[in-house]
């Protein structure tokens, strides 16, 4: 199974610069304020690349300005660059984020392939954009960017301590609707070990092997 093993953040929201070797199980603490929320929506953010959402999802969030470090005056763009690795095969996508004078952006980015047995020098890359709208990562037909596709869009965030107005714990919904966890649907009020655990059977994660969980403990 392939697993993400760097992600490489640059100019997105409150992250200047960040580089994180990650394993199979990732935890991150902090307090309020510190970027750990913004961590997580680079995976968010990354689906909707990969979607050919990017236009509809800047919008959504307030333009370009929003997204960039501080502002299109002082980061005028971001980048991302993910490393994942199966056994003796590795793969990569790098992104490269321009705003626009319209207060978009335009996505160059690149995937990449280094079987390190039968080409043990050089990875091989391959162009997806170029100044475009929207990733044309769906549209290639390589082993590598059909690789990337798939984990990209298989990410899904869980969030279990959601307790805002418009968490999806306070709407209303089938009352037979709780086999599965929705991703805003769990709620664990406390730091207890014990009533994470009672959430946790309450609202199962999907079995999908596919499917890769993000949880986020923030404390009160």
């Amino acid at each position: 199974m392939r697993t993400l093993e760097k992600l490489t953040i640059r100019n997105f929201k409150s992250i200047r610069e960040q580089t994180l070797a990650l394993g199979r199980l990732n935890v991150f603490i902090g307090g309020n304020g510190s970027g750990k929320s913004n961590l997580i929506e680079v995976f968010r953010f990354l689906r909707e690349v990969v979607n050919e959402n990017l236009e509809s999802y800047t919008a959504r969030k307030g333009g370009a300005d929003s997204l960039l470090h501080f502002g299109r005056k002082r980061s005028p763009e971001l980048s991302f660059r993910l490393e994942f690795s199966e056994g003796a095969t590795s793969n990569a996508y790098q992104a490269e984020l321009q705003c626009t004078d319209q207060d978009g952006l335009l996505i160059t980015d690149t995937a990449y392939y280094h079987d390190k047995k039968r080409y043990p020098k050089k990875p091989y890359d391959l162009p997806i954009s170029y100044s475009s709208r929207e990733s044309k990562l769906k549209q290639k037909d390589h082993i590598c960017a059909k690789q990337i596709l798939e984990d990209l869009q298989g990410y899904r965030v869980y969030h279990f301590h959601d307790t805002s107005e418009s968490a999806g714990v306070k709407g209303t919904c089938d009352v037979e609707d709780n086999r599965i966890s929705h991703g805003t649907r769990c709620s664990c009020r406390t730091g207890d070990p014990r009533e994470f655990r009672r959430s946790a059977k309450l609202c199962p994660l999907p079995r999908s092997s596919r499917v890769r969980g993000v949880a986020v403990l923030e404390p009160r």
